[in-house]
């Protein structure tokens, strides 16, 4: 009896044993579940991130990144006929490099590196398509020309002309006019044969049109005379009431005529910002004295025809293209009006970068012209 009772006993030792090894197996499967659970969670999310990395790499965001950009120097870009090169020094305009922030990483970038600035296409355009943005900065630079050859002239009171040569088509307005046969950059020269010299003339004939009527139109494209047939439209937008138009942004078409005819050819810049520089270049070519005083002499600021300067965007990666280029000296708009910031910002960017360049903020091209006239002449290093 007590043989059996211990056999009993055994047995339901052995039992308990092995319970608590299946037990205990039970609890490494049940680990080893959880582990491969965790391991395939971790994996699909860092699949899931490097998949959002990637598309973040190919979706574009509504901004512009601006940074420093070149100081060039003006004397190769302008050409006076009649006039000297001799310079001992140089006058240099400035840039801004605008690129779009491609993705999210380069957002976050331009945050981070210095002398970056983000702005939204907003902030920047206005609200214009990028295309139109773009043919009137194209536009812009080539009215800057215009009033700098004009400024620079009536400095030297010397004698000059400007011919109307007709309207530009800066850009077309394809909701208002989807079929007309106009192209950016065309000349209008005239509209059902009435010479078009002046925007004022072109809204006068157009005045007298109903919307909707067939007319006749000569442009000038590509250097040739084309004769064209089109459509008015009713235009309302942005107006007190409709009016007979083409469609068409339109610019003024001007020439100056000058015993000194001048050449100036900017490549891909744009934007008015080099007016002042381009007139200081055009004075020194005609001036009996080499303005420059041998100095690398940066600048910035808009420019009209009277000579007066005006505000320019991004004037503080301009002061840092000045001071990358060993510029001494940079013209900057001085700040005149309420919200005028140039004058301010550019002294504010030496002060803080503690800059190796000297700020000369000026209201008129007459000024510019006394500070270099007093400037003693830079000595020639051995």
């Amino acid at each position: 009896m007590l043989k059996k009772r211990r056999a009993v006993a055994r047995d339901e030792r052995s039992a308990r044993t092995k319970d608590k090894r299946l037990c205990l197996m039970d609890d490494v499967f049940d680990k080893t579940k959880r582990s491969r659970r965790r391991v395939k969670i971790f994996q699909f999310s860092l699949l899931a991130l490097l998949v959002l990395a990637v598309v973040a790499l190919y979706i574009p965001l509504p901004y512009y990144v601006f940074s420093p950009g070149l100081a060039e120097a003006v004397a190769p870009i302008v050409r006076v006929q009649g006039g000297h090169r001799d310079e001992r020094g140089k006058f240099m305009l400035t840039s801004v490099y605008v690129t779009y922030a491609d993705n999210i990483y380069d957002f976050i970038g331009a945050l981070m590196i210095p002398h970056h600035q983000v702005l939204s296409v907003k902030q920047v355009s206005g609200g214009l398509p990028n295309s139109l943005y773009n043919q009137i900065e194209e536009y812009m630079m080539s009215q800057a020309k215009i009033d700098a050859e004009v400024a620079a002239f009536r400095y030297l009171h010397k004698p000059y002309r400007l011919a109307n040569q007709g309207v530009t088509v800066i850009a077309l307005d394809e909701k208002e006019n989807p079929a007309s046969p106009l192209l950016p950059g065309d000349v209008l020269l005239s509209v059902n044969r009435v010479r078009i010299r002046t925007v004022v003339g072109l809204l006068d004939v157009l005045a007298r049109l109903r919307p909707g009527v067939s007319i006749s139109v000569d442009v000038l494209r590509s250097g040739k005379v084309r004769h064209l047939q089109m459509h008015t439209v009713s235009l309302s937008e942005g107006a007190a009431k409709p009016h007979t138009g083409l469609g068409i942004y339109p610019a003024q078409e001007t020439n100056l005529i000058t015993a000194n005819p001048v050449s100036i050819k900017t490549g891909q810049l744009d934007g008015p910002s080099a007016g002042l520089m381009f007139s200081l270049e055009i004075i020194n070519q005609l001036a009996p004295t080499d303005l420059t005083r041998g100095y690398k002499i940066a600048g910035t600021g808009t420019i009209n025809s009277n000579g007066v300067v005006g505000q320019i965007g991004g004037v503080t990666h301009k002061v840092i293209a000045a001071v990358n280029a060993g510029a001494s000296y940079m013209f900057v708009p001085a700040d005149r009006a309420p919200g005028d910031t140039n004058e301010a910002h550019a002294l504010a960017e030496v002060k803080k970068d503690h800059l190796n360049i000297t700020i000369v903020p000026v209201s008129t091209l007459a000024q510019a012209v006394s500070f270099l006239e007093k400037l003693p002449p830079k000595k020639a290093t051995s």
